[in-house]
């Protein structure tokens, strides 16, 4: 079954203000776009690649790290229903992990 990602919205609004912040601020680093769409090629061919989120209330949620960001992409792979739903995308230096909820 071919995969899809489904990034829900509070995801979306992480990655647009996390965007804006990195063209501003990081120029001449890696451009967090094409880390992101690398990051979902491999999650599209390998959808279990990230580690196991320890107390999730998603059971099943995965982390990764962005390229060499220091960001990292919460998702949950749900390939019976051929999708990897991105769930947030956040920072260890936020001390916390980011709220989770199921799509």
């Amino acid at each position: 079954m071919k995969l899809r990602i489904n990034i829900v919205p509070e995801a979306q609004v992480q990655i647009d203000e996390l965007s804006a912040w990195w063209d501003a601020n990081r120029p001449a680093a890696v451009q967090l776009a094409d880390e992101l769409e690398r990051l979902f090629a491999l999650l599209l061919f390998r959808p279990h690649i990230g580690l196991l989120l320890d107390g999730s209330p998603i059971t099943g949620v995965r982390t990764r790290r962005i390229g060499s960001t220091p960001y990292m992409l919460y998702y949950w792979p749900e390939t019976a229903k051929g999708v990897v739903h991105v769930l947030a995308v956040w920072t260890t230096a936020f001390g916390t992990v980011p709220p989770l909820s199921r799509p």
